[in-house]
């Protein structure tokens, strides 16, 4: 019962407290018109907040749209993009206020861009997959409509219970009842009002977003449609099917080197390489010549002189030689009474020194 009792009176408070404020049939009326001007101040602010960003969208388009040229013919557009395609760059880079994600999301288009000074310019990816990332959000904007729509259903529910509660409050007889009824109709419709300036609210903001997040989509469209004109897209197949061309080439060129190529190679390297040593082969039959015929001129000079320094020698040996022989036969005579045999010894050992000078 305590428990019972505290809530009762917590309910009661609360319940008194509102009625003070919904009691006022003009309150929900000063709701209704705060809700519309907030999400009116909220949409203006949104519009501003986004302006920037969109001149800096016509800026880029103008600037594209410039280097297109005001030829209809996909070829002539294109080469008039090529010639002007450092113009673009630059007004594409340009730094002015709201632009900062447009640029980024130029920089990163720019990287998909194959080779920038051939004609066509040429891309490996479509230009709206980075621009799309760059608009401002307008997640505000929902979230807000969304909040204004729960805010009226609250305050009006809640009215609603404010008068409920009054009401039963009055039900002692049938004249006080009748009167009850009257108020709480009365009240009742009033408090719907914050309804319709939730709901109201509501449609401002959904209004704003739809009406930039479609002019932003508009202008962003024509930006990559421009831009799609100016470069020719090379999808990743293409370039797969260019590189298979590509090693099917290098494939034949490799066999003609290995085969054709190499033979007239070493053919031709052959022939230079005789015609170059030729000379050389000439030059070393002369030297060989030269050394032979150096050799046999050394070889009798060297005889010659041999047998000029040596004969005087031996002819010096053979005289002294046959000296000593006759000193032999003198002793040999001396001493003949040595013994025959002795006498005999020492004449062949003469007549042996004598044959070996006449042999020198």
């Amino acid at each position: 019962m305590n428990i019972e009792a505290f809530f009762s009176a917590v309910l009661n408070v609360s319940l008194n407290g509102l009625q003070v404020v919904y009691g006022q049939p003009w309150i929900a009326l000063l709701v209704l018109v705060g809700m519309v001007l907030w999400a009116g101040m909220q949409s203006y602010l949104t519009v501003r907040r986004t302006a920037p960003y969109l001149a800096a969208l016509d800026g880029r388009i103008s600037a594209v749209r410039a280097a297109l040229g005001s030829s209809d013919e996909a070829g002539t557009r294109r080469r008039s993009f090529a010639e002007h395609y450092l113009d673009v760059a630059v007004a594409m880079e340009r730094s002015q206020p709201g632009a900062a994600d447009l640029s980024e999301a130029w920089r990163g288009f720019r990287e998909t861009i194959v080779d920038e000074t051939a004609t066509p310019v040429s891309s490996t990816t479509r230009p709206q997959p980075y621009f799309g990332r760059s608009p401002p959000r307008l997640a505000n904007l929902i979230f807000a409509s969304n909040t204004f729509v729960a805010a009226g259903l609250i305050l009006t529910f809640l009215g609603l219970v404010t008068a409920l509660h009054t009401a039963g409050g009055k039900m002692g007889d049938v004249n006080s009842a009748r009167s009850a009824l009257t108020d709480l109709l009365t009240v009742a419709s009033a408090k719907f009002l914050t309804s319709i300036g939730g709901i109201g609210a509501s449609l401002i903001l959904r209004w704003a977003e739809h009406g930039l997040s479609k002019k932003i989509s508009l202008k962003l469209n024509q930006l990559c449609s421009l831009l799609e004109a100016g470069l020719m897209y090379v999808p990743p197949q293409r370039l797969a099917l260019q590189q298979l061309s590509a090693l099917r080439e290098q494939t034949e060129q490799l066999k003609f080197f290995n085969t054709d190529f190499a033979l007239q190679l070493s053919e031709r390297i052959g022939g230079h390489f005789q015609a170059a040593m030729a000379p050389v082969a000439g030059s070393l039959d002369a030297l060989s010549a030269s050394v032979s015929s150096m050799s046999e001129g050394l070889g009798q000079g060297a005889a010659k002189a041999i047998e000029e320094a040596t004969g005087g020698e031996l002819r010096a040996l053979g005289g002294t030689l046959a000296i000593l022989s006759d000193k032999l036969e003198a002793l040999s005579t001396t001493i003949g009474s040595s013994g025959d045999e002795a006498a005999a010894q020492i004449r062949a050992a003469g007549a042996d020194f004598a044959q070996a000078a006449s042999d020198i």
